[in-house]
């Protein structure tokens, strides 16, 4: 078990109460307690809205209550008095801020991939090694990349971004860009099987990432070139 595990597994969402924690502890640092002229009341207030939306970016709770933001956008009216609407609507804001790397140009998010993957690789080499069996996602033996992505933004991005753009039609820029991400992710996986099957083991998280400029040049540059053509 972790140290982080051990101080906050027992509530679960162990990533987002560090972040919380972390969040406090700068607060209570000298000079950056930007809150510091609030009331009790106020500051309490602040701390427990802190305390919600950060907890908010845990997946496992946005999935909990992505129906009911479903269901704020299609109604088509923010209830300004409704404090369950506001909740709904600071979570979603968070989460779609929590998920911007798959919004960025194609550089930026797969650059993001690869950092993730290296990291998600790192956990199931570890785990591997206390006899543990890691989660597919981290076992860079069975993982594939691009199906992982694609699967992450039909499930998790494209309904968060979806929201969004239906609340706030200026949202609809990221929507698009998270599409654009998915095609070279689906065409990825294309040249992946054209060239390698389904064996990607020998592959570093950046070679399979960047199999479409080895491949063809002009991917390089945001085009993507049907391969039936």
């Amino acid at each position: 078990q972790s140290v982080l595990a051990g101080l906050y597994s027992s509530e679960g969402s162990v990533m987002e109460r560090h972040h919380l924690a972390q969040s406090m502890c700068i607060l209570n640092t000298d000079g950056s307690n930007l809150f510091e002229n609030l009331s009790s009341k106020e500051y309490q207030t602040v701390l427990d809205l802190m305390r919600q939306i950060i907890l908010a970016t845990d997946l496992a709770h946005h999935l909990g209550i992505v129906k009911e933001q479903e269901q704020l956008a299609e109604r088509g009216h923010f209830e300004k008095t409704s404090s369950r609407d506001k909740t709904l609507l600071l979570c979603l804001l968070m989460t779609a801020c929590d998920l911007s790397d798959q919004t960025k140009n194609w550089h930026n998010t797969k650059h993001s991939a690869a950092l993730i993957y290296q990291e998600f690789f790192s956990q199931g080499d570890l785990e591997k090694a206390l006899g543990k069996k890691p989660l597919e996602m981290m076992d860079r033996e069975k993982a594939c990349v691009p199906d992982l992505q694609i699967s992450f933004l039909d499930n998790i991005a494209f309904p968060v971004y979806r929201i969004l753009a239906k609340m706030f039609p200026e949202a609809e820029t990221p929507l698009k860009n998270v599409e654009d991400n998915r095609k070279h992710w689906v065409h990825i996986g294309q040249l992946l099987k054209l060239r390698h099957g389904n064996s990607t083991q020998t592959m570093t998280v950046e070679q399979i990432i960047s199999i479409e400029e080895e491949e063809l040049p002009d991917c390089s540059r945001g085009q993507i070139i049907d391969l039936k053509s």
